[in-house]
């Protein structure tokens, strides 16, 4: 277990005032009642969904991210259909996805001075083609997100199966990401850069909580964790990887201040997925992160993360933006997949404390319900000049620049399948198919 930072004392107070406020607070919020109909089977529906966007042509196998015509695989989009397919328990289409990242596992450099060893393209075309799995020429980077993404999948695969099919993928991926760290040992600030290939210097927070839940995975895996050191010695071994990891997030980007995680190095941005992402992959290990969700979400303070927004038939709903801002406000349902998760991880800390999580489990059913209710409307309505949404979730409700890029609102694998981890409670940092939130 590693051992957590102490709390200043006016964060002390601060955090003392939120235990108070959750136990003795009424809900700001009534949770809107979720429809007989999208109480039947919202994670069966979006499983038929995400079933439809599979392809395989007999010696490879995608997902397609969007119900559009752009033929586009993101490789996070499909390690998270991955994850999807254990929980669901179907192996076969997981171990086809994961049996093609392993082919197209990048095992060279594309430039002497830059590391792509261990790592995927960012994007693929996925379609039945002899062409399938050309890397998308848009998305031709070697990103340590998505590249963290598919070492997730394939750690839960490996979980649920005992399987080590894929350990040496494991591994190979976890030496790109340790290779793309700017260790501490160097004079660094421990941080993983964004890529081998672009924004060098550039260290998101959202891509090292992926890397120190790449890394705190190894160790736990007795097996893998063994032959990890073997390959992965001095200062690219697992322990020093996942140190440097730590003091990225803990010394780095946690702004003490705000109780939250800054945006990365240097950016003091407050994106929505410093607290969706932030709990499940770093609340285990500290547990700032769980009090983080619940001073800016539960508390809804201003600036908001949340949006209010309107489903006919369904009354106002409620979901969570990609951002806080006050203007072009959007509803994002993959963030609002990943914040419910966080909210039932928090929920479970505070009653392991004693503490009451009324005010926390109330607006994770809110968010819930609002994810079902969308999902029920697409289905026998449509939305966005398309026809049924057969159960898919689109990513965004309006389709605004969230300041990073333009949110689509055609359904989407990332919405989908955080839906399915929202219903069920798990969490796919660490996952776990038999302990759920």
């Amino acid at each position: 277990m590693m051992r957590k930072t102490s709390l200043s004392l006016a964060t002390s107070s601060l955090l003392l005032s939120l235990v108070l406020g959750a136990c003795n607070q009424s809900p700001r919020l009534s949770s809107p009642e979720v429809s007989q109909q999208a109480m039947t089977s919202a994670s069966d529906d979006a499983m038929v969904w995400l079933n439809s966007q599979y392809r395989t042509n007999g010696t490879s196998s995608c997902v397609d991210s969007y119900q559009d015509d752009k033929d586009i695989a993101y490789t996070y989009d499909m390690a998270l259909a991955v994850h999807a397919y254990l929980l669901k328990n179907d192996q076969g289409k997981a171990k086809n996805i994961l049996d093609s990242f392993k082919a197209r596992q990048l095992s060279d450099f594309s430039d002497t001075s830059q590391w792509d060893g261990g790592s995927w393209y960012a994007a693929y075309h996925c379609n039945t083609g002899s062409t399938s799995w050309t890397p998308f020429h848009e998305e031709k980077f070697t990103d340590v997100g998505p590249t963290a993404w598919v070492a997730l999948a394939a750690i839960a695969y490996r979980k649920k199966y005992n399987d080590a099919a894929y350990d040496d993928m494991i591994i190979r991926a976890a030496e790109y990401m340790s290779r793309n760290q700017w260790k501490t040992q160097w004079g660094g600030d421990g941080g993983v850069n964004f890529a081998s290939n672009r924004l060098q210097t550039v260290s998101s927070t959202e891509h090292n909580l992926d890397a120190f839940a790449i890394f705190k995975n190894i160790q736990l895996i007795p097996a893998l964790n063994t032959l990890a050191n073997q390959r992965l010695t001095g200062d690219f071994s697992v322990g020093t990887s996942l140190g440097n990891a730590d003091h990225f997030l803990r010394n780095q980007v946690w702004n003490s201040a705000e109780l939250r995680l800054n945006g990365g190095r240097g950016d003091t941005k407050f994106p929505t997925d410093m607290l969706s992402w932030g709990a499940p992959a770093f609340g285990p290990y500290n547990d700032n992160l769980y009090y983080s969700v619940v001073r800016h979400i539960v508390e809804n303070t201003n600036p908001s993360h949340q949006n209010a927004f309107n489903v006919n038939g369904y009354g106002t709903q409620y979901a969570v933006d990609f951002i806080a801002r006050t203007s072009d406000k959007d509803s994002w349902f993959e963030g609002t997949g990943q914040m419910i998760v966080a909210l039932k991880m928090a929920s479970k800390f505070y009653r392991s404390k004693g503490w009451s999580s009324a005010a926390i489990d109330s607006k994770m059913n809110t968010y819930l319900n609002a994810m079902k209710n969308v999902q029920a409307y697409t289905k026998a309505n449509g939305y966005n000049g398309m026809g049924s949404y057969n159960g898919g979730l689109p990513y965004s409700w309006n389709g605004t620049n969230n300041t990073y890029f333009t949110m689509l609102k055609n359904p989407s694998v990332a919405a989908t399948t955080w839906l399915i981890f929202a219903e069920a409670g798990y969490n796919s940092f660490y996952p776990d198919f038999v302990n759920f939130y």
